[in-house]
């Protein structure tokens, strides 16, 4: 498994350049605007792009058949990428509170649990519209599950939207609710584990019966 990750890794750095340019860009852009959550949500962003990246391109390059020659278990093949994804996905978070911390320290004005809290919401549903779409590229293709992380992502936001809309009173008890956060976030890390469990055996079940 540890050589399925390193592919994965390789298979990444083709990227990372990319994601470099982008991010600084983005952070002399946050540095002008002093926005201290938008270097976070991009590095989350953009770093789990690349995990979906990764099947697009052994979906484009036949590389399922070429790994099933190979002494592996089509189980492990499948959880490699699950473990990218957590790994990616821890270390694009850290980089984001990190930043966080920099540029809530440069502009003092800014409230760091404010950019804290942005960066942990948008990490916790990046994360499950990622686990929610990975089945999919397994079950239908790379390309349509970039769709089925869309629709989750628009469809989580409109949701939430349409609550607040309906409910404004819900906006007021923003304030009180802080006190609850360690608890809501908590319940959010249950709920998302569960959900990656649930996927993850989803997908194995799916490539274990698929035929290249």
């Amino acid at each position: 498994m540890i050589g399925l990750m390193r592919k994965d890794f390789y298979s990444m750095l083709l990227y990372l350049r990319q994601v470099v340019i982008v991010v600084l860009f983005i952070g002399v852009f946050s540095a002008m605007t002093k926005s201290t959550s938008m270097v976070g949500f991009m590095l989350i962003f953009l770093s789990l792009n690349m995990v979906q990246s990764c099947l697009f391109v052994d979906e484009k390059n036949h590389w399922d058949q070429y790994a099933l020659t190979m002494p592996l278990l089509r189980k492990d093949v499948v959880k490699a990428r699950y473990v990218i994804l957590v790994l990616i996905g821890l270390a694009s978070f850290a980089l984001g509170i990190a930043s966080n911390v920099v540029l809530c320290l440069v502009f003092r004005e800014n409230s760091l649990a404010d950019s804290v809290l942005t960066t942990v919401t948008v990490f916790l549903f990046y994360m499950l519209s990622y686990t929610i779409s990975i089945p999919f590229a397994y079950r239908l293709s790379a390309d349509k599950a970039r769709y089925v992380m869309m629709g989750v992502m628009v469809g989580g936001a409109a949701v939430i939207g349409s609550v607040l809309h309906l409910f404004p009173e819900l906006k007021t008890l923003a304030a009180p609710a802080l006190q609850m956060l360690p608890a809501i976030g908590a319940a959010a890390l249950v709920f998302l584990a569960a959900a990656f469990v649930i996927s993850y055996k989803i997908s194995v079940a799916i490539y274990e019966k698929k035929e290249f």
